[in-house]
């Protein structure tokens, strides 16, 4: 039998200041949705478990489906950034793979997140980061439990770059060739002027 809980957990990683946003990403509508329940729904049909990880003030806030988790940080990190929200992910569930996703991706789909996946079959790699139009998308990728102790490692010595943890574990990068994708997806929803030209991109289709 599996020591795994699951074999595939979805990361939501809403923990961020969105100082540039100006308010909350998490809760920012598209679609018809808040990001965070899109990013759910992307990640849902790929995934055995979905969790959430956020802030204090947003917990409260984040009307989670029934099956999703919503944690914060472990304490010893909080606020540390991306890294320490994989990391907390990782003490919440026992997983071999952690699928994560930025809040702030809202044109990632569900067919993206499966051709991550088959990326795992390559077993040799414990890291599947994307690395599009010639930039790591460290925010939408793959992660083995096996990167949990150099990604505490990291973060007990304030090393947060997360480029920093691929010179320490067995990293493959993709190309959206090879991942058979479009860029689009990857953009991320950073300041309120990119969040109005993608509203009105999407109102104009």
């Amino acid at each position: 039998m599996s020591s795994f809980d699951v074999t595939f957990a979805g990361v939501v990683l809403a923990g961020g200041a969105s100082s540039r946003f100006h308010g909350q990403k998490a809760l920012a509508p598209f679609n018809g949705q808040p990001f965070y329940q899109r990013a759910i729904s992307i990640l849902e049909p790929s995934v055995d478990q979905v969790m959430i990880v956020t802030k204090p003030e947003l917990k409260e806030s984040l009307l989670l489906h029934e099956t999703t988790i919503v944690i914060e940080d472990e304490a010893e990190f909080a606020g540390s950034g991306p890294l320490a929200g994989i990391y907390s992910a990782m003490n919440a569930i026992q997983a071999e793979w952690y699928v994560v996703l930025a809040v702030d991706m809202p044109l990632m789909n569900a067919y993206t997140i499966n051709q991550l996946i088959k990326c795992t079959e390559n077993t040799s790699f414990h890291a599947h980061i994307p690395f599009i139009e010639g930039r790591i998308q460290p925010l939408s990728a793959l992660y083995h439990t096996s990167c949990k102790e150099s990604i505490y490692h990291q973060l007990q010595n304030n090393h947060y770059r997360m480029s920093d943890l691929f010179q320490k574990v067995q990293t493959r990068y993709w190309s959206e060739e090879e991942l058979v994708v479009s860029p689009a997806v990857f953009q991320n929803v950073n300041d309120p002027l990119t969040y109005e030209q993608l509203l009105h991109q999407r109102s104009n289709r």
